[in-house]
C-alpha cells in the first residue's frame, strides 16, 4: 500500500481549548511549541488533503496503538461467546496485528498470550473490541479489558438479564513492546458490570485513568454511573474516583444513563469526560484533580446518538474527537440508536471544524437494529494522519469479513487537513461513496444530458424510499448550490439542511426544510407538520411579477442559504432571491443537505443533479 507522508503541520495553529474552558496561562508558550513542531517537519506541503482513505483489510481488527518501537498494534480477544463463559474446553486468547507504522501491512493475527484456566468470556465480537490498550511515555505497553461471568443462557438475554451478571476488569503490561506480558491481575472496580472500555490515558503527572460506566440497580432512572479507577504506581495498585457522574436520561432502558466515556487531558491540567447519553447530546464532566472527583455532568454543543465518542490529542496540540452525530431511527424503548454517521472534527483556532462523514452507507446495505458505524479509537500515525479503528455491521460487501455475526471491524485514515476545509464539491465523478443512500431505491450515477457522469433521482417502487444524504462542512453561515434539472412526469422532491444526520430514507427531520412541487414550484415549510407555503411569484422590489419556477428539461441553480446565528436562511434561483427558509428549530451550525423524493407513488423519470457546492464560515 502506497504511504502518504504529505502532511505539514500547521506552523499558525493555537493550542486546542474547549468552548467555555479557562484560557492557561501557557498560551502563548504552547503556540511557540506548536511552530516548533511544525518547524522540525520535512514533509512536504504541495499535495492538498483528500477525503478519508478506507483501509481495506482482510480478517478481524481491534483498537490500535502506537508502540515505543514505531510500529503499530491493533488487539481484540477471541475464544468464547458471553454466553459460553462456564464452557472451560474452548481456550481464549488476545491477539494481536501488526502494522510497521499505520499505513498498511498488517500483518496475519499473533497470539499476545491465552487468558488463564478457569470461567469467563473475554467479549468476542462485542463493538469496543474487547481489549483497549495504552503506551505511557515510560515505553510500557498496557492493556485492559472486561471478562464476562454468570452471563445469561437465553439466544436474546434482555438487558436486564445481563446486567446481573459479573463484569470482571482486567490489566496486564509488556515492557519489550508486545512481545511478552505480566500475568492478568483483576482490578476492583467496587460493582460488578460495567459497560464497554472505551479510554484509557495518561496524565503529565503520570496518573494512568482507565474511564468505565457501572450498572446502579438502585437509580429510578440513567441506570450507568461513569466512573474513574486511577494508578500512581504505573498500574501496580488502584483506587476509585470519589464522584458518581450520572445522567438521568433513558427512561428504564437497561442501557440508559451515563454511559461509556472517554477522557482527555487538557492543557490548564483538568480532565475533560464525554459520555455517551441517550438525550440526543455528548454529556461532559471536568476533574480539576486528575481524576479522583468529578463535576456535575452537562449537555455538550455535540449533537448524538445513544453511542459513544473518540478523542485524541494530535502531536501539534489539537484535538481531534469522533462521535455519531444523529438522533433518529431506530429508536427503542424511547432511544435513539441511528450509528450511520460517524462524524469527525477539530478544535483549531478556538473553536471545533469539521464534522466531516468519515464513511458512508449504500442503498443496498441492511442497516436495521444495530447497523451503522461507531465505537471510534483513534491513534496519529507517522504522516500525522488519524488513524481510525471502528465497529461497524450491516454492509453488504463485508458480510464475510465479519467476525461475528454484527461486528466488523475497519480502519480508515483521515488527514486532519480535510477537516479545515470550508467549501466541498460533488460531481458524481467517484460514483456514489460520498452519498448516504442506505434503504433507499433509485438513485444512481448514469451518463447525463451534459455528456458526463450525473445523479438520477427516481422513484422505481411506490413502497421504497428514494432520496440521499450529503454531508459537508460545518458552518454557522453558509450556501449549498445545486445544479438540477427536473423531467416530464416529475413528481417533486423535498430538501432540508440540518446539523444532525438526516436519514435518507424518510423526510423526518431538518432544521431548514424546503421542496420543489411536481409543477416545479419552489416550497417552504415555516411550521413543522404544517403545508409548503409557496412565493413562487414575486409582489415587490426588482423581480416583481416574476415567476419563479423550475421549468421541465431545463438546467436550474438552486441556492440555498443559511444563517445560524439568527436562524434564518434564503433561497434563490439561477441567482434571484426567492423567499425565506425558517429555522424550524435551532442549529449552532449546518452540515448536511438531504434530498427526497415527493412522489406519492412511482416517478420514473424523476430529475437529474449534476452538481453539489457548499461554502461555509465554521
Amino acid at each position: 500500500m502506497k504511504s502518504r507522508r504529505d502532511f505539514l503541520k500547521h506552523g499558525a495553529a493555537v493550542m486546542a481549548i474547549l468552548p467555555g474552558a479557562r484560557l492557561p496561562k501557557a498560551m502563548a508558550s504552547e503556540g511557540n511549541r506548536v511552530a516548533a513542531i511544525a518547524a522540525s517537519s520535512g514533509a512536504p506541503q504541495s499535495a492538498p488533503p483528500v477525503p478519508p482513505i478506507i483501509e481495506e483489510i482482510e480478517g478481524s481488527m481491534g483498537p490500535v496503538v502506537q508502540l515505543p518501537d514505531g510500529r503499530f498494534l491493533a488487539v481484540y480477544p477471541w475464544g468464547r461467546r458471553t454466553k459460553e463463559w462456564d464452557d472451560t474446553s474452548i481456550p481464549e486468547y488476545i491477539y494481536g496485528r501488526f502494522s510497521p507504522d499505520g499505513l498498511g501491512g498488517w500483518g496475519e493475527r499473533q497470539v499476545l498470550f491465552p487468558f488463564p484456566p478457569g470461567p469467563g468470556a473475554a467479549g468476542q465480537g462485542i463493538t469496543s473490541g474487547g481489549a483497549l490498550p495504552l503506551v505511557t511515555r515510560e515505553g510500557v505497553v498496557h492493556l485492559f479489558g472486561v471478562r464476562f461471568t454468570d452471563w445469561p443462557k437465553g439466544p436474546n438475554p434482555k438487558a436486564s438479564e445481563v446486567v446481573k451478571g459479573h463484569c470482571h476488569l482486567w490489566h496486564t503490561t509488556s515492557h519489550d513492546n508486545a512481545r511478552t506480558w505480566e500475568p492478568l491481575r483483576e482490578i476492583d472496580y467496587g460493582h460488578t458490570y460495567t459497560g464497554a472500555l472505551n479510554s484509557s490515558i495518561e496524565l503529565k503527572s503520570g496518573r494512568i485513568l482507565v474511564a468505565l460506566s457501572y450498572h446502579s440497580p438502585t437509580r429510578a432512572t440513567g441506570f450507568f454511573v461513569s466512573y474513574v479507577v486511577y494508578s500512581d504506581d504505573a498500574g501496580n495498585t488502584w483506587k476509585n474516583c470519589r464522584s458518581d457522574v450520572t445522567v438521568d436520561c433513558g427512561g428504564k432502558a437497561g442501557e440508559s444513563g451515563a454511559c461509556e466515556p472517554v477522557l482527555m487531558e487538557l492543557e490548564d491540567g483538568r480532565v475533560w469526560m464525554i459520555i455517551r447519553t441517550q438525550t440526543g447530546f455528548l454529556f461532559e464532566s471536568f476533574s480539576a484533580d486528575g481524576g479522583e472527583t468529578w463535576s456535575p455532568a452537562r449537555r455538550t454543543i455535540f449533537r448524538a446518538s445513544n453511542a459513544p465518542a473518540g478523542v485524541l490529542r494530535l502531536r501539534d496540540g489539537r484535538l481531534v474527537l469522533a462521535w455519531n452525530n444523529e438522533f433518529g431511527i431506530p429508536f427503542r424503548d424511547g432511544i435513539s440508536y441511528s450509528r450511520q454517521s460517524l462524524v469527525m472534527a477539530i478544535h483549531d483556532g478556538g473553536i471545533w471544524k469539521g464534522y466531516r462523514e468519515l464513511n458512508t452507507f449504500g442503498a443496498g446495505d441492511n442497516l436495521d437494529g444495530y447497523g451503522g458505524m461507531r465505537y471510534p479509537f483513534l491513534a496519529e500515525t507517522p504522516d500525522h494522519h488519524v488513524l481510525v479503528a471502528y465497529s461497524e455491521d450491516g454492509r453488504a460487501s463485508r458480510k464475510k469479513q465479519q467476525f461475528r455475526a454484527f461486528v466488523d471491524y475497519r480502519l480508515v485514515r483521515v488527514d486532519p487537513r480535510w477537516l479545515l476545509e470550508t467549501e466541498a464539491r460533488e460531481d458524481f465523478s467517484q460514483g456514489l461513496q460520498r452519498l448516504q443512500l442506505a434503504a433507499t431505491s433509485g438513485t444512481e450515477i448514469l451518463p447525463g444530458p451534459e455528456g458526463k457522469p450525473a445523479l438520477k433521482i427516481t422513484k422505481p417502487r411506490a413502497d421504497m424510499p428514494s432520496g440521499f444524504c450529503w454531508n459537508f462542512p460545518f458552518g454557522r453561515k453558509g450556501s449549498v448550490k445545486i445544479r438540477l434539472r427536473t423531467e416530464a412526469g416529475f413528481g417533486g422532491v423535498y430538501f432540508a439542511l440540518a446539523e444532525a444526520f438526516l436519514t435518507p430514507s424518510n423526510n423526518a427531520g431538518g432544521n431548514f426544510r424546503g421542496m420543489i412541487d411536481a409543477d416545479g414550484k419552489v416550497k417552504v415549510q415555516y411550521v413543522c407538520g404544517l403545508p409548503y407555503e409557496d412565493s413562487s411569484t414575486v409582489q415587490w422590489g426588482v423581480d416583481e411579477n416574476r415567476k419563479f419556477q423550475l421549468e421541465q428539461g431545463k438546467i436550474h441553480e438552486l441556492l440555498l442559504e443559511w444563517n445560524c446565528d439568527d436562524n434564518v436562511g434564503g433561497i434563490k434561483l439561477d441567482g434571484h432571491y426567492t423567499m425565506n427558509l425558517a429555522g424550524l428549530e435551532l442549529a449552532r451550525g449546518i452540515c448536511y443537505l438531504r434530498l427526497f423524493s415527493a412522489a406519492t407513488s412511482t416517478d420514473t423519470n424523476g430529475l437529474w443533479v449534476f452538481s453539489l457546492e457548499s461554502r461555509s464560515e465554521p
